[in-house]
């Protein structure tokens, strides 16, 4: 991955020659990032005319572009071992949210109070029942996190969900998006023009549509189906299974990590009100 143009701190940075994960376009290979936010995304053809008027371009040579993860758990570390997991923001758990340490509170949950939003760390779950792929299909709203003394690894979470049969993109959803519902609200976790520019690229060789129930189809790798493709996720027991590597991330615009190395920060502690971990 090269930069043809000197590294902008601020200003208009142009992401291009990649997969953009977006349900706005998700034909989507390139997006324009400023302070105040995606300022456009699609595909090459558009994004010849974008560079005219960029900082900053960047070639992704086939990287994949998607919203960074955001933890509704306790992850352990400072900003700078998040960002090296593609975590840049913690959600602090609003009074509508639980957190759900085991299947069997999951199951209660779905009986006594369908409308919590169910903070969980899919590792602690057994998946013998599908109890995520029951806690969606009851109305559950889903929102992952790192439990106490878990190593931080959103994308081993996201095997765990899919194992516990969860689609990939519900349990995408639910370390983006849903982290935010169980704090009461946040920013926008979609890669959509006027969302936060706050994203991760990774090294992620193998996109694809992949569903929990291997009954149906299990991947897809057909674009007519008009669906934007994750990074393949490996059964719990394929021991080759590496999972994507991030190449670089941004908050606001603004790079915050770079092959694999975060930038420094401190400590992510305390609660309160939604909120991105600053750096």
């Amino acid at each position: 991955m090269t930069s043809e143009a000197a590294v902008a701190t601020t200003g208009t940075v142009l992401l291009r020659g990649g997969t953009v994960y977006s349900a706005a376009d998700p034909f989507a290979t390139a997006i324009v990032l400023t302070p105040d936010g995606v300022a456009w995304l699609g595909e090459e053809s558009g994004a010849d005319v974008q560079a005219l008027g960029a900082d900053e371009v960047v070639d992704l040579a086939g990287a994949w572009v998607a919203p960074a993860f955001v933890d509704a758990g306790q992850p352990a570390g400072t900003t700078a071992e998040l960002a090296s997991a593609g975590v840049l923001a913690v959600a602090p758990r609003a009074s509508g949210a639980a957190w759900i340490p085991e299947s069997a509170a999951l199951t209660a949950l779905i009986a006594d109070r369908p409308g919590t939003v169910a903070c969980v760390d899919p590792r602690d779950l057994d998946p013998a029942g599908a109890p995520l792929a029951a806690a969606a299909a009851a109305g559950v709203p889903l929102a992952f996190g790192t439990a106490p003394g878990r190593q931080v690894a959103p994308w081993r979470l996201l095997q765990a969900a899919l194992a516990c049969g969860l689609s990939a993109r519900a349990a995408f959803t639910a370390h983006t998006r849903g982290a935010w519902r169980a704090a009461g609200g946040g920013p926008d976790a979609r890669l959509v023009v006027g969302a936060p520019a706050t994203l991760v690229v990774w090294d992620a060789p193998d996109l694809v549509v992949q569903v929990a129930d291997e009954a149906r189809a299990r991947f897809s790798t057909d674009s007519r189906a008009g669906l934007a493709p994750l990074p393949a996720l490996g059964r719990l027991d394929d021991a080759d299974w590496v999972p994507p590597r991030l190449v670089r991330a941004y908050r606001d615009g603004r790079p915050v990590a770079g092959d694999g190395a975060a930038a420094g920060g401190r400590p992510v502690v305390g609660e309160g009100a939604p909120r991105a971990v600053a750096p």
